[in-house]
């Protein structure tokens, strides 16, 4: 079998009515103890190929174009959210998330300014209640949506990671049946989180550089696809 069953909560005949993964250390929902695999489904393998891919590497390296490459090689149908940062003058900047398939929807995350209602985190403030009421419902309706083949996290960071709701959905989009491929900068793995994420059996965690970042697109189109992209 190319991956644990245990691991996809979808497959779980608890499913509907379960909510153990909500309280299991990290909200991580691995070889739960209650799991029972609704046999009325098909083998894993028939009904859908499966994939986790976290691409980890420094701010600016160019996570966010590697992940517009792997969507546009395979051509698989996405949901989820891209992340750009909008220069404000010389010094200053905000983020802003672009929610997908069509990239249209923005979410504005950050402000150097302080906003009424806004987390302030370091030097920037954060639009938590946008994640929450937002963001979160987009990313849901993308596990649910039989028009969505790749759940794209572009990228987990600390600022969203503000939000319960949205650790919660991360979870429940890896552990969906739906393949995920999400991004994480080097410099902002100081969050318990963030680092639990690497550390799952079900995560395939791929490094990026200067060196390999083009064939990484290559790779991880095989991993999401099986088949050998053209170019």
């Amino acid at each position: 079998m190319a991956y644990d069953e245990r691991k996809l909560c979808v497959t779980c005949a608890w499913r509907g009515t379960c909510q153990l993964k909500y309280s299991m250390p990290g909200g991580v929902a691995l070889h739960c103890v209650e799991y029972t695999r609704d046999v009325t489904l098909k083998e894993p393998e028939d009904q859908f190929r499966k994939r986790n891919v976290l691409i980890v590497g420094p701010g600016g390296i160019g996570k966010t174009t590697l992940v517009k490459r792997v969507v546009e090689r395979t051509g698989l149908r996405s949901g989820g959210y891209l992340t750009r940062e909008v220069k404000d003058g010389l010094f200053k900047s905000h983020v802003e998330l672009a929610l997908l398939p069509d990239g249209v929807r923005m979410v504005t995350l950050t402000d150097p300014k302080a906003v009424p209602g806004w987390v302030r985190a370091g030097k920037q403030y954060v639009n938590v209640a946008a994640v929450e009421a937002v963001l979160v419902p987009a990313l849901q309706e993308a596990v649910r949506s039989g028009e969505t083949d790749l759940i794209v996290l572009d990228e987990v960071s600390r600022l969203e990671c503000l939000s319960e709701l949205f650790r919660r959905q991360v979870v429940d989009c890896i552990t969906s049946s739906k393949s995920i491929l999400a991004t994480m900068s080097v410099g902002g793995r100081d969050d318990e989180f963030l680092l639990s994420l690497e550390s799952r059996s079900d995560v395939t965690v791929l490094p990026i550089g200067y060196e390999n970042r083009d064939r990484l697109v290559e790779q991880v189109a095989f991993m999401l696809t099986g088949e050998e992209v053209m170019k």
